[in-house]
């Protein structure tokens, strides 16, 4: 069950992982590498709720735009490549429905 309120610690230790993110940085990455870093269940909404996790969030979002994935991060290309095998799939089964009603 994600927790429903972050204690000032666990604020600012989420914070530090914002800060030090390297890659594409999504609301879902970041409740994966927290769960799995520090061990905090949470949610997007649950942090977005957070004026300091939100602008820290955003301030790293902007600083990152632009830059190329690295090839080390594993999480970040695993997750990544879900999307690529799902969007195709999505197009193999639209191609499948057009030409059925042909």
């Amino acid at each position: 069950m994600a927790t429903k309120s972050l204690d000032t610690d666990q604020q600012i230790s989420i914070q530090a992982l914002i800060r030090s993110w390297e890659g594409k940085l999504t609301w879902d990455l970041l409740v994966t590498k927290i769960e799995s870093s520090l061990a905090i269940t949470t949610t997007r909404q649950t942090l977005d709720k957070y004026l300091n996790i939100k602008n820290e969030y955003k301030d790293r979002k902007r600083s990152l735009k632009g830059q190329p994935v690295s090839a080390d991060n594993t999480d970040l290309l695993i997750y990544l490549q879900k999307d690529i095998d799902l969007a195709k799939k999505n197009h193999s089964a639209r191609s499948g429905i057009k030409s059925s009603k042909r």
